[in-house]
Order: structure tokens, then sequence, then C-alpha cells
């Protein structure tokens, strides 16, 4: 699920609502369905995924494929409502301050404009309406640019440990 939202930027409820029917494994996509706008009127977008989380999705239909839906609460076939103590407990153990899921979605606006994808398609993968919400996601993250241009490169780091690891001492000259 964490693939998905990084990878979609997604908002919360597409994401739960997201159904097997939404996912096309032939083409690498997913459909996402919103109700965000001034109507309320239902819109819907197709988004290229990349291999990784296409996997994830395929490893997920081994697991729940049987429904309806693509993420269910554990043990049912109901599509999730809440999984804020989820998210919780998930930077609790990675050593983070907390955030929601909301904050994946800045996230992944934040490492597009930093490999430097034009603001316009970072607009159209985020499904947003005016081009000056986009601009408020990464105008909100500058600070940071330099913390995740560091993440850069770490996929496939693995270590012994769990949890936030200590820097390495070093010796100064005093």
């Amino acid at each position: 699920m964490l693939l998905c939202y990084l990878y979609s930027g997604a908002r919360r409820a597409e994401l739960f609502q997201l159904r097997w029917q939404d996912v096309d494994f032939i083409n690498g996509r997913i459909r996402l369905s919103w109700k965000k706008n001034r109507l309320g009127t239902l819109k819907t977008a197709w988004l290229s995924m990349t291999d990784e989380a296409m996997e994830a999705l395929r490893n997920q239909y081994r697991e729940t494929g049987k429904g309806k839906w693509v993420f269910v609460e554990p043990g049912t076939t109901h599509p999730y409502q809440y999984r804020l103590q989820w998210m919780r407990r998930l930077c609790d153990r990675a050593g983070v301050d907390r955030f929601g899921f909301h904050g994946i979605r800045h996230l992944c606006a934040s490492i597009l404009a930093g490999k430097g994808v034009p603001l316009v398609d970072i607009q159209q993968h985020l499904r947003h309406d005016h081009l000056s919400t986009t601009e408020r996601y990464i105008h909100k993250i500058k600070e940071t640019r330099s913390v995740v241009n560091a993440l850069a490169g770490l996929k496939g780091i693995t270590t012994q440990q769990e949890g936030p690891q200590e820097a390495p001492k070093t010796e100064t000259g005093c």
C-alpha cells in the first residue's frame, strides 16, 4: 500500500477505494477515482505505475485478489476506512516523526520536483485542477529538498538492526 501511495501520489480515499478492476496489469497502470472538486462530481484517471509498484500489486492480488477491493481490512473483504494507527506504528518503528498518508503525497511531489519533472507534469500526476495547488506542495517542501535528495539511491540498502541508526562517532581535534 505504501508503494502505491508513493508512486501514485494518491489521496487516502483513492487507494482505500481501489478495486481490482482498476488495476491494469498488462499496461502497468491503475485507475484512481475521486470527488475532490467544487461540484463533487466523480473524476477518474489512469496512472502509469513503476514495475516495482506493479509487482507489489501482483503480490497483493495473490493474497487478497478473490474480492472486489485491492486493500482490505485484515480478515475481511471490506475496504479500509481508516489506517491511522497503522501509520503511527510504522513511523514509530522507523524512528521518524509521525505523519499521515497525505504527507506521502507531498513527498511524491517533492521527489518529482527534485528529479526535474516539470510542474505541469507533477500537477497532472497528482490530479490537481490548478497549478497553484501543485506549487504549494512543492513550496512547502523546498526546505527539505537536500534531505529528499540524500535519500536517492537508498533502495536495496538493508541493515541487520531494526529502527533508527546512530551516526558514527567522529573524533574531534579538541
